[in-house]
């Protein structure tokens, strides 16, 4: 009985994640015309991305504080505005700006921080 439900499950999460990756490369694809939901799973993506970048960056130069903090929100909304205009050509009634601003915003954030911080900590901080 339980292989049973572990099969099913397993084969259910791996149409998913084949979805998923689908919607990814869709995404990647200049030119193409993604849906709002494959949209919205590149944002998550995009932005977790920017946030681990952005996060070691910053922590190995040194830059800190509030300018830091504004630099990541700019750069990972403009970075995907910009993307989705230019590569993906999709259309502003598709997805509306402040759809795409707040799409993933508060964990891609947490996330930064966390890199951030624990990046700076063990570079910068001395231990005693």
């Amino acid at each position: 009985m339980f292989s049973t439900l572990i099969v099913f499950i397993n084969s259910d999460l791996m149409e998913k994640f084949q979805e998923f990756i689908t919607s990814l490369k869709k995404c990647l694809t200049p030119g193409s015309s993604p849906s709002l939901d494959e949209f919205s799973n590149f944002a998550l993506i995009f932005k977790q991305l920017i946030a681990v970048v952005l996060g070691l960056t910053f922590a190995i130069i040194q830059f800190t504080g509030l300018p830091a903090m504004l630099a990541f929100l700019v750069v990972s909304n403009l970075g995907l505005v910009l993307y989705s205009k230019r590569v993906l050509e999709i259309d502003e009634e598709t997805i509306e700006n402040h759809k795409m601003f707040a799409e993933s915003l508060f964990p891609s954030f947490v996330l930064f921080i966390l890199v951030w911080t624990i990046t700076h900590t063990f570079l910068v901080v001395p231990v005693k």
